[in-house]
């Protein structure tokens, strides 16, 4: 029984050491700036022009852009979790990361502008 025990407790660890593993290897690739290469909001490229010089700056625990409080947060530089493919702006916005890698990142999330929903689907380069 005590063998039982000590094989699920390594078990765990190895299973927790991984998931940290891989969640640090995502936040080494993330930091960093990343400019607007393009996207579709709805669904549609109309709209998306006016991201053109949009950038992302990516530290290991803020991330800042200038249009941030139009996004419903209250400062062009918040704080951010990554957890499980979803960047976590603020506590209030969830971008999932379609792609990462070291030269690319594409992201999905959904804001309220003005009282109507619009779905984002960008993609930056590394800058």
């Amino acid at each position: 029984m005590k063998k039982l025990l000590l094989l699920g407790l390594v078990c765990s660890c190895i299973l927790t050491a991984c998931v940290d593993g891989q969640q640090t290897a995502q936040k080494e690739l993330l930091t960093g700036s990343w400019l607007f290469e393009s996207g579709t909001k709805n669904g549609q490229l109309e709209g998306t022009e006016l991201l053109q010089n949009l950038v992302f700056d990516f530290t290991e625990k803020t991330i800042q852009c200038e249009l941030l409080p139009e996004m419903g947060l209250n400062a062009q530089e918040v704080d951010y979790e990554l957890k499980d493919n979803v960047i976590m702006v603020g506590k209030k916005l969830p971008m999932t990361i379609k792609a990462l890698t070291g030269d690319e990142l594409s992201v999905q999330f959904e804001i309220e502008l003005a009282g109507e929903n619009f779905n984002f689907d960008l993609n930056f380069k590394r800058q």
